[in-house]
């Protein structure tokens, strides 16, 4: 009687951990696939910036803000809940890492809704070409990891694309961030936003060491998860 209890026990706490690892699995899809909905609409909003420059390059410029803030601000400030999973091991990211790149990404943002020279020039453009990008394949690859999605095999080209495609879209938004930093700096000093001189000036000292952190870091990720033997060996 007494293990016939116990069994009986045990099959309620499973079952009753069961459901709560279904739950979070389940929230991560929803939150996964609307995040990646949301830089997929970003990339389409931006290659059409990038058409227009082709035809009228001097509106372009100052229109491509106009075309993405609505859904930028959206999707990029649902970013912060990542620190959130982060925090409460919702997901076993880095927590360092993780609140780098998203106040970081949050920071640009609010720069570039407080000034508008900041964001007037191709390096705006740019940046969103190498977020939604970069977004797009992370998204994808944190949705099609996901056992309620695909099951225990995730293919094999999603983490390949997940740890390739940062080689060339990193530096391309590091730039496009450090031009876009230059650009707010120099308007915050002539402008009634001179708040924003000493946090724009000590990232812009510190910036280039935090990007070769980051750059590397997802090279240290790319070796682990595409070349795991070479990995465990060394």
């Amino acid at each position: 009687m007494e293990r016939t209890a116990k069994k009986k026990q045990l099959r309620l706490k499973t079952s009753k951990k069961d459901k709560e690892v279904t739950i979070e699995k389940s929230y991560l899809a929803i939150y996964n696939f609307a995040q990646f909905g949301g830089w997929a609409y970003l990339f389409f909003l931006i290659m059409g910036v990038w058409l227009e420059y082709m035809l009228e390059p001097s509106t372009a410029a100052v229109e491509a803000w106009d075309t993405v803030r609505v859904t930028l601000l959206i999707f990029q400030n649902a970013q912060v809940l990542e620190i959130l999973h982060v925090m409460i091991g919702l997901v076993s990211s880095n927590l360092l890492t993780t609140s780098i790149q998203t106040l970081m990404k949050l920071f640009i943002v609010i720069i570039c809704y407080l000034l508008p020279s900041a964001r007037e020039s191709f390096a705006f453009s740019s940046l969103i070409f190498a977020w939604s990008a970069g977004e797009i394949i992370r998204y994808m690859y944190y949705a099609m990891s996901n056992p309620l999605i695909v099951g225990k095999q995730t293919p094999d080209f999603v983490p390949y694309l997940r740890y390739t495609g940062f080689i060339v879209l990193y530096p391309i938004g590091f730039l496009s961030e450090f031009v876009i930093l230059l650009k707010a700096f120099g308007a915050a000093q002539s402008g009634s936003y001179s708040i924003f001189v000493l946090p724009l000036g000590a990232l812009l000292l510190g910036y280039w060491p935090v990007a070769a952190y980051m750059y590397k870091s997802m090279l240290r990720q790319r070796a682990k998860h595409l070349n795991p033997a070479k990995e465990a060996s060394e």
